[in-house]
């Protein structure tokens, strides 16, 4: 007796370095590699990973969005924000200015869900994730830094739950479900740089991403 064939679906990822894997020290290129090795034993399941390290809502939107039809996907995944919340080299003594205000990153991400739409029915959002602000931000011989305050990523995190709210697209909190995932350990610990996970912080983002995935695609 032959087994079932499985499903083949298209899952198309977009987003920043989180997204393209940075610092993950396995070469696996982060979260998105890893979902498709867990779907593989339902799905026969191909991930494309477009992230694009450094980019904020608005470039992805610009630069990255219109590539996504090309795919055809079953679903695509929104990994965005982060760098809209970052300070880019300010002295730390200046009053953090998000490289997106609150009101402009609203703004993007209704947009980016608005085009989204156009090229894909079935989306995911995934949120910024907790940072650790005693690894970021490693000064410059200038005193320069870039800046991702705790507080304001959450505000972003917010954000970008409420827009998905409204528009009505589901949206995976790691910011909450990360912690959740691996506590009682902090999941600070899992973060290389402050920002950017290490190969055990991407299983975990994996594993979380991947529960939210699995009744998106039927």
């Amino acid at each position: 007796m032959t087994a079932p064939t499985k499903p083949s679906k298209t899952i198309v990822c977009i987003g920043d370095s989180i997204t393209a894997g940075g610092n993950d020290e396995s070469g696996r290129n982060g979260w998105p590699s890893r979902v498709q090795q867990g779907l593989s034993s339902d799905f026969n399941a191909t991930v494309h990973n477009l992230g694009v390290p450094a980019y904020i809502t608005r470039q992805v939107l610009r630069d990255v969005l219109p590539k996504v039809g090309d795919y055809k996907p079953d679903l695509l995944i929104i990994a965005v924000g982060v760098n809209d919340a970052r300070s880019t080299t300010v002295p730390p003594s200046i009053p953090h200015k998000a490289e997106r205000s609150p009101a402009e990153y609203r703004a993007d991400v209704r947009e980016i869900l608005t085009a989204a739409r156009e090229v894909c029915a079935n989306i995911l959002v995934v949120t910024p994730m907790p940072v650790d602000p005693a690894k970021l931000g490693q000064p410059s011989p200038e005193g320069l830094r870039s800046r991702w305050p705790a507080a304001v990523v959450e505000d972003y995190v917010e954000i970008l739950k409420s827009e998905c709210k409204t528009f009505g697209i589901p949206a995976v909190d790691l910011h909450a479900g990360l912690p959740a995932a691996v506590a009682p350990r902090s999941f600070t610990e899992y973060l290389v740089d402050g920002l950017h996970p290490n190969a055990k912080g991407y299983e975990v983002m994996a594993r979380v991403i991947e529960t939210a995935v699995r009744p998106q695609l039927g």
